[in-house]
């Protein structure tokens, strides 16, 4: 690598320059780096909780009314999150994946309704 301060070629590995003794910084050799998706992780997450408050009262545990507050509430933030996560992963594709996780959460939020219109139709 070239140093960019005295211009002197250093071999490969080099931590400080020959010559004058600068740091050398040198470019990555990896891959590009993605990390997953922190609302698309959320969105999966309150997707599973609204399903586990649905199947609660499925069983009876908890009331039609508490299923509307929990069940409802999860499941509209999973639906949210998990359209907002598949907008940040669009405008920052080439940093964050996890689009499956987001979509995940949208599936289950879909599914918490359908399960809560069925259990409302069922009283």
């Amino acid at each position: 690598m070239k140093c960019p301060e005295c211009g002197r070629e250093n071999p490969d590995g080099a931590i400080l320059c020959a010559e004058c003794g600068r740091v050398l910084v040198w470019p990555r050799q990896d891959g590009p780096h993605f990390r997953t998706s922190k609302l698309a992780i959320a969105s999966t997450v309150a997707g599973a909780v609204s399903i586990l408050f649905a199947v609660a009262e499925k069983e009876g545990t908890i009331s039609m009314c508490l299923l509307i507050l929990t069940a409802g509430v999860a499941g509209i933030s999973a639906a949210i999150l998990g359209v907002a996560a598949l907008a940040c992963i669009e405008l920052n594709h080439t940093e964050l994946k996890g689009s499956i996780y987001a979509l995940i959460g949208i599936l289950l939020s879909a599914i918490t309704f359908i399960l809560i219109n069925a259990l409302y139709a069922r009283t």
